[in-house]
C-alpha cells in the first residue's frame, strides 16, 4: 500500500502542476504571480486531494478537490468540486461546481487556513498557521533526506487529539503532517505537501476554471432568480425609478447575455441598467434627502452549481432605504430551469 502512495502522489504532483508548466514555456521571462498549494489528504477511508492557486496581487483564488475512495484495490475518484472566487476592486464573485456525490468536504480538509478570507497570499498565510502560538516545538527529524523541524499541537477533550506537522525550516511551510485520536499509534489521517510559484500573466488558471460553466445559462439563472426575488420584502420595490443589475464581475458573461437580462427586466415598466453601487453613487442616482437609492439595485455574488441543480446567493438593495440577502434553488425540469425555492437570508 505504501508503494502504491508513493506512485500514486508522484502522479498526482505530475497532473497538479500541468496547467502551470503549460504557461512557462517563454523566451521572456516572467515573475510568477500565482501560488500553488497541493494537499494530499490520506485516511482509512480513502484519499482527498486538494489544489490550491492563488493570484498574489489580485487575491483571485481557485480551490479543486477531488475524493478518492479505495474499494478492493480500487482507486475511484467518487467526488470533483471546484470554487473559483474572483475579485474586482475587491468585491468577490464565487463560483463552485460539484461532481459525483454531493458530499460536504470539511474546512479541515479543504481550507484549513482560511485562504478565501485571508488578506495574506497563499503561502504567508499557511506559515502564519503553523508559526502560532497553539504550536509547541518538538525538536528536528529527517525527511527524504533532509532535517525538517517538528512540531505538535494537542487538542484535550474526551479523546484528545494530537497532530505532528513536519515544517521546512528554510521556508516555514509544511512538509507532511499526522493527525492522532484517542492515544493511538497510528495516524487517521497524513497529509503530504507540495508548493510551488508559477506564472499566470493572464489569469488563465481562473477564467478557464469558471467561464464555460456560465456561458451556456447564465442569463437565464439571473432573469429567474432575480424575478423570483422581487417579491421578497416588496417594500424595496416602492417608488422605484430604475432597476439596476450589478453583473460586471460574473466570468463567462457575454454582453449579448447581460443585455438579455436587462430587457427581461423591462416589464417592470422602469430604467435598466448595469451598474455597481459606487457607480450609482457616483452618477448621482440616489435620493439626495436620505442618500437612498432612488431605485432597486440586484446583485448576485454566489453560485453554487450541482447536477441539475442551481444555488444563487446575492442581494437586493435599496441603500439606507434597506436590503435583503437572498437565496434562490434552481432545478432543471423537463430541459428548462425553474425556481424551486426564493427565501431572503438576512435582513438589514
Amino acid at each position: 500500500m505504501e508503494k502504491w502512495l508513493a506512485w500514486f502522489l508522484g502522479c498526482v504532483v505530475l497532473l497538479g502542476s500541468g496547467e502551470g508548466n503549460a504557461m512557462e514555456q517563454t523566451s521572456v521571462p516572467l515573475k510568477p504571480n500565482v501560488q500553488h498549494m497541493q494537499v494530499m489528504t490520506k485516511s482509512t477511508d480513502g484519499i482527498i486531494i486538494v489544489d490550491t492557486w492563488q493570484d498574489i496581487q489580485l487575491k483571485h483564488s481557485r480551490m479543486d478537490t477531488v475524493q478518492y475512495g479505495l474499494a478492493g484495490g480500487a482507486v475511484e475518484a467518487t467526488t470533483k468540486h471546484r470554487v473559483v472566487v474572483l475579485y474586482q476592486n475587491e468585491k468577490p464573485f464565487e463560483i463552485a461546481h460539484t461532481q459525483g456525490k454531493n458530499v460536504k468536504i470539511s474546512r479541515d480538509i479543504q481550507d484549513p487556513y482560511n485562504i478565501r478570507n485571508n488578506k495574506n497570499s497563499l503561502f504567508k498565510a499557511v506559515v502564519r498557521w503553523y508559526s502560532g502560538a497553539r504550536w509547541e516545538r518538538t525538536g528536528t527529524v529527517e525527511f527524504n533526506g533532509r532535517q525538517v523541524l517538528k512540531q505538535t499541537y494537542t487538542r484535550q477533550g474526551s479523546q484528545p487529539a494530537v497532530t505532528i506537522a513536519y515544517i521546512d525550516p528554510d521556508t516555514g511551510l509544511p512538509v507532511k503532517e499526522e493527525a492522532y485520536t484517542g492515544g493511538n499509534s497510528t495516524p487517521v489521517t497524513t497529509k503530504m505537501y507540495v508548493f510551488e510559484e508559477i506564472d499566470d500573466p493572464t489569469g488563465f488558471l481562473f477564467t478557464s476554471a469558471s467561464a464555460p460553466l456560465l456561458e451556456r445559462d447564465v442569463a437565464n439563472w439571473f432573469c429567474l432568480a432575480l424575478d423570483a426575488v422581487m417579491p421578497l420584502d416588496t417594500t424595496l420595490n416602492s417608488n422605484m425609478n430604475y432597476i439596476a443589475v450589478d453583473m460586471s464581475d460574473v466570468p463567462g458573461f457575454h454582453e449579448s447575455g447581460k443585455k438579455q437580462v436587462l430587457q427581461y427586466f423591462e416589464k417592470y415598466k422602469v430604467k435598466t441598467m448595469e451598474a455597481s453601487l459606487e457607480q450609482l453613487r457616483e452618477e448621482g442616482l440616489y435620493n439626495r434627502e436620505n442618500t437612498g437609492l432612488a431605485g432597486l439595485l440586484l446583485r448576485i455574488n454566489k453560485i453554487s452549481i450541482f447536477d441539475g441543480q442551481v444555488v444563487l446567493n446575492g442581494f437586493k438593495h435599496r441603500g439606507t432605504g434597506g436590503a435583503i440577502g437572498f437565496r434562490v434553488v434552481l432545478n432543471r425540469k423537463n430541459g428548462q430551469w425553474q425556481v424551486t425555492e426564493a427565501v431572503p437570508t438576512w435582513i438589514s
